[in-house]
C-alpha cells in the first residue's frame, strides 16, 4: 500500500466514519486562514500557514494541496493527533475556552465606548491577557491529549521498522511545543509537561475511543 493509499485509508476509515462532514480546505485557498495568519499569528508562529494543521470543527486546514502530495506518511500522524481533537470537542471538552486566557483580550474592545465615555478606556487593561508566558490550563489539557496521540502514533511507526521507541525522550521534546511561542507558552512547567504526557500515555490507549480507533488502524496497516 502506498503512503497516499493509507493517507485516504485513514481518512476514509477513521476521519470520516466518525465525522462524515469532516473535509480538508487547503491555508492557501482559506481567507479565514490567511486573516487568522496575518491579523494574529505571524507574530508569535510564523509558520502557521506553511508547517501547522489547523482544525475548526469538522474542517481539517492542510498547508497546501503541494504539501498534500509531498507528505502523506506525515500528514497521518498530524490528522491522528487532530481526529483526538475532533473526539474530545465532540465528548465535551470547551473548544471555546482553547484560546483563553488570550481570549479575553478581545475585552479591549470595549474601550472604544471611550467616545462617549473616557471611563471605557479602562479596557485597554484587558490587553495585558496578551502578554506573554501567561499560562493556558485549558489548552494545555487540550493538547496533552493530542501529543500523547503523536507519542502512541510514532511509536507504532518506529517499531514497525524494528527501531527502540523511548516514550520519556519523546515526552521531552514534545514538552517544547507546550512551553515555546508555537501554542503561545501555554505552560511554564516544563517537567509539568513531561509528566502529563507520561502519564496519559499509559492511560488514554485504554480508555480513550480515539486511541482506540486508531490502533484498529494500525493494526492493519502497519502490521
Amino acid at each position: 500500500m502506498t503512503s497516499k493509499e493509507r493517507f485516504d485509508s485513514f481518512w476514509a476509515d477513521v476521519i470520516l466514519s466518525d465525522f462524515p462532514d469532516a473535509k480538508i480546505v487547503y491555508k492557501t485557498d482559506s481567507k479565514l486562514m490567511k486573516f487568522l495568519h496575518y491579523s494574529l499569528f505571524w507574530i508569535f508562529n510564523p509558520t502557521f500557514m506553511t508547517n501547522y494543521i489547523t482544525v475548526i470543527g469538522t474542517t481539517v486546514y492542510l498547508p497546501s494541496k503541494k504539501q498534500h502530495e509531498e507528505t502523506y506518511e506525515s500528514l497521518i500522524s498530524v490528522l491522528a493527533h487532530e481526529y483526538i481533537h475532533m473526539c474530545d470537542f465532540r465528548d465535551g471538552k470547551s473548544s471555546v475556552l482553547y484560546p483563553a486566557p488570550q481570549l479575553f483580550a478581545l475585552m479591549s474592545l470595549g474601550s472604544i465606548a471611550a467616545i462617549w465615555n473616557l471611563w471605557a478606556l479602562l479596557g485597554l487593561a484587558f490587553l495585558l491577557f496578551l502578554i506573554p508566558g501567561i499560562p493556558s490550563p485549558w489548552r494545555t489539557d487540550i493538547e496533552g491529549n493530542g501529543y500523547v496521540m503523536t507519542m502512541f502514533y510514532k511509536r507504532w511507526f518506529v517499531e514497525h521498522y524494528n527501531t527502540e521507541y523511548v516514550p520519556a525522550r519523546h515526552a521531552a521534546a514534545l514538552s517544547e511545543q507546550f512551553t515555546g511561542s508555537m501554542y503561545y507558552y501555554m505552560c511554564r512547567n516544563k517537567e509539568k509537561v513531561i509528566k502529563m504526557l507520561l502519564e496519559r500515555y499509559e492511560t488514554l490507549p485504554k480508555t480513550h475511543k480515539g486511541f482506540k480507533k486508531v490502533e484498529e488502524w494500525l493494526k492493519i496497516h502497519l502490521s
